[in-house]
């Protein structure tokens, strides 16, 4: 079900038992997960349902030496239900292992999980994101059915990849009807989470959301998720001051 923050009654508490803080891909794909375990689920989206329904565009990420902070709203990105994958070209592969090795010129260690670890989830990201069977990544195995042959090259110099691409990129899209009619789950939109709300123990007990009109509202529950992206998660940590 999809409510508009205009649709929510002043003093009506908005109460969950899974919040997850940001309608794009991780959130998208977290609530569906999820659909079904838990009776009452909430996506907080501080994006509308269309380009342009937001009340405000995302801010600017300021350039490193940039000496003001205020750099006002970001002109190039959309802030709607979908979040990015709204805009990308849906071009999709899995990583090489290689890719999760550690470096010697770099300061830090490799990743803490291999790429074995990853496989059951890259199936599951392939039916959520409508993609064919994850073997069509092999090129050995699907030269035979491509339009064009590969190029034979000098495996130490250049290799042939493959990626998938999205029939539907935008998981709005492609999921609408489920996340419309899940009767676990509802969908608040033009709801931009201000701050977490820590109770007397210290745990983030509620989020404070400011809706299109800048009414302050606040949505509770048992567990949380932050699924607005590398900057927005970081900034939401930074101003709970949760240390």
């Amino acid at each position: 079900m999809f409510l508009d923050s205009g649709d929510i009654a002043a003093g009506e508490p908005v109460e969950a038992d899974v919040c997850i803080i940001g309608g794009g891909a991780a959130g998208i794909a977290v609530a569906l997960g999820l659909a079904g375990s838990f009776r009452r689920i909430v996506i907080v989206e501080g994006g509308g349902l269309a380009a342009g329904d937001a009340p405000r565009r995302p801010p600017r990420v300021r350039p490193r030496g940039k000496a003001h902070a205020d750099l006002g709203p970001d002109p190039s990105r959309q802030w709607f239900f979908g979040g990015n994958t709204n805009t990308w070209a849906g071009n999709c592969r899995p990583f090489d292992p290689p890719d999760m090795e550690e470096r010697a010129w770099a300061s830090e260690p490799g990743w803490p999980i291999t790429r074995e670890d990853l496989l059951p989830w890259y199936e599951r990201a392939q039916s959520m994101l409508n993609l064919g069977d994850f073997g069509w990544y092999d090129v050995a195995a699907t030269r035979s059915h491509l339009t064009h042959p590969t190029v034979e090259t000098d495996p130490a110099v250049c290799t042939t990849r493959l990626m998938q691409v999205c029939p539907v990129p935008s998981m709005a899209t492609l999921h609408h009807e489920r996340l419309a009619t899940e009767s676990s789950l509802r969908i608040l939109v033009r709801c931009e989470v201000i701050r977490l709300v820590r109770d007397g123990q210290g745990a983030v007990a509620a989020v404070e959301v400011a809706g299109a009109d800048g009414r302050l509202m606040q949505v509770a529950a048992g567990t949380f998720v932050l699924a607005g992206g590398g900057v927005a998660n970081a900034r939401m940590l930074l101003d709970a001051d949760l240390g």
